[in-house]
């Protein structure tokens, strides 16, 4: 892979990935098969395989479906997008302006005025600017003249508007667990999609044009399911409804995915306290908790030098081995062991923390490179690490 681009994904790719047109309310009656918990999204709980990839729960990545919306809608986190072309265009013939003035200068006709006047919501000449009146001006501009403006032709200003809503699988959106099992309960991602299917397919049933508050209903449940932060608060329709999380909230904060997932790492050994001045230890050392020191392990493999080392102190059962790992992959928990082990060359061992081990040391946040340096471990007693007060400033580290 040379390159990763990110794009509006275009109703015609949505279609493309999606294995299943939602359109039933009913999760579990007898048309569940095409509502939001269909097996077509994917396992997440034990038993049987998914009808699209064969796979088991553990194996099977989920699968996307999509929902058909009755009438075309704003997308909250884009509409500064979606002003941008309304400026940059001529709503007469779509053609993209190279200096703006009062009239275009292609077709002559005269520029429109269109301002943001709240969260998703356009006005024209001080008229309301509809979803559907945007997609009909943004289908006319040439590809041509889009590829000009942003370099490449994988966008069109159309995409920005609403007509196909991706469904997210079941992994994103997993129901309550109670020992491995599913039970009858709904993420907060599947309560907002399940609005908006109910509200949608209420508008497919009506025979006549679609009034602009039924517009309205549909768009509202629609951006509550994208950020339910940005509607303002005469529009959302209950505090308990308020109170469900959208997609937006998934990923920002602290408690997201970005920083409480993909960036808020636990790894293995390793651990985490509290440090504290210590005049009497070398900078070159760290003062480890005699509890973490006697936790955490070191990985040793067996050569002709420490052999003998390492033999007698399996054979006293000492405390300060661990485990003892035989190739390829065979893990004993010593202090379980009751028969004999004879130690051969290439295996390894698991042993405690000991004075002169080198460890990495780390205080968050890791603004430059010295908020990471080796030390040699001293175990201590205490519950804090202790470090020398010369060794402060690099970490940032305010001992007092």
């Amino acid at each position: 892979m040379r390159s990763l681009d990110f794009n509006v994904w275009s109703s015609s790719s949505i279609l493309r990935y999606s294995h299943l047109e939602v359109n039933e309310s009913d999760l579990y009656g007898s048309n569940s098969g095409k509502s939001l918990r269909s097996d077509v999204f994917g396992k997440t709980s034990q038993g049987g395989l998914c009808t699209v990839c064969n796979k088991s729960w553990t194996g099977c990545p989920g699968h996307w479906g999509h929902i058909r919306l009755a009438s075309p809608v704003y997308h909250v986190g884009w509409m500064s997008y979606v002003l941008y072309w309304c400026r940059l265009t001529c709503n007469s013939c779509g053609r993209v302006q190279e200096k703006r003035g009062k009239r275009c200068m292609y077709c002559d006709a005269v520029m429109v005025h269109v301002v943001k006047s709240d969260a998703y919501a356009l006005t024209m000449n001080k008229r309301p600017l509809e979803a559907k009146d945007v997609l009909d001006w943004f289908e006319k501009i040439p590809v041509e003249d889009v590829s000009g403006v942003t370099g490449h032709d994988a966008f069109h200003p159309k995409d920005l508007i609403l007509t196909i809503l991706p469904v997210p699988p079941n992994q994103v959106r997993p129901s309550p667990m109670l020992n491995d099992s599913e039970i009858h309960g709904e993420d907060d991602i599947t309560r907002r999609l399940l609005l908006i299917v109910r509200v949608n397919k209420s508008l497919q049933r009506y025979n006549g044009t679609l009034t602009r508050y039924q517009r309205n209903k549909l768009e509202d449940a629609v951006n509550a399911y994208l950020d339910h932060t940005k509607i303002p608060s005469k529009k959302k329709y209950s505090k308990k409804a308020s109170d469900q999380k959208s997609l937006a909230e998934r990923l920002r904060h602290k408690k997201g995915r970005m920083r409480g997932n993909l960036m808020g790492k636990r790894v293995n050994h390793s651990a985490r306290s509290v440090i504290s001045g210590d005049a009497q230890i070398g900078m070159d050392e760290v003062g480890v908790p005699e509890k973490i020191a006697n936790n955490m392990t070191v990985t040793e493999t067996i050569n002709a030098i420490n052999i003998n080392h390492f033999q007698s102190l399996v054979d006293k059962r000492s405390e300060t081995i661990k485990y003892v790992i035989e190739p390829p992959n065979k893990k004993v928990i010593l202090s379980k062991c009751r028969g004999a082990i004879s130690l051969d060359y290439g295996w390894q061992l698991e042993r405690t923390l000991q004075d002169g081990d080198l460890v990495l040391f780390n205080r968050q946040p890791s603004l430059h490179k010295m908020s990471i340096m080796c030390h040699k471990v001293k175990v201590m007693p205490g519950s804090t690490f202790r470090l020398n007060l010369s060794c402060t400033t690099p970490y940032n580290a305010d001992c007092k």
